[in-house]
């Protein structure tokens, strides 16, 4: 699986292979998920611009509008979402195609 984004770039650290919390690993995961299919959908202009290209969009939505699945991962992770939805739309703005 290629990862579309580097979730460092966005500033989430810590290495969730090494987290002895099962619950931790399974939430950072899911978390990295959501944010490379997002980061896949940004990155796809011409592929979005077309229409030809749906398969993101829900994600792209919710972590740009801080939405209930990245608060989801978030809770668990006592992360704030708003934060990263701010870095997001920062790296969004970085790599604007």
């Amino acid at each position: 699986m290629t990862a579309y984004i580097d979730h460092y770039s966005i500033g989430i650290e810590g290495d969730p292979e090494r987290d002895p919390h099962p619950h931790i690993r399974l939430w950072t995961a899911a978390l990295g998920l959501l944010l490379d299919d997002a980061a896949k959908y940004w990155l796809e202009k011409p592929l979005r611009l077309s229409g030809q290209l749906e398969e993101g969009q829900e994600a792209f939505d919710d972590v740009v509008s801080c939405g209930p699945m990245l608060r989801q991962c978030c809770q668990w992770l006592e992360w704030d979402p708003e934060w990263i939805t701010e870095r997001f739309v920062a790296w969004c703005g970085c790599n604007d195609l």
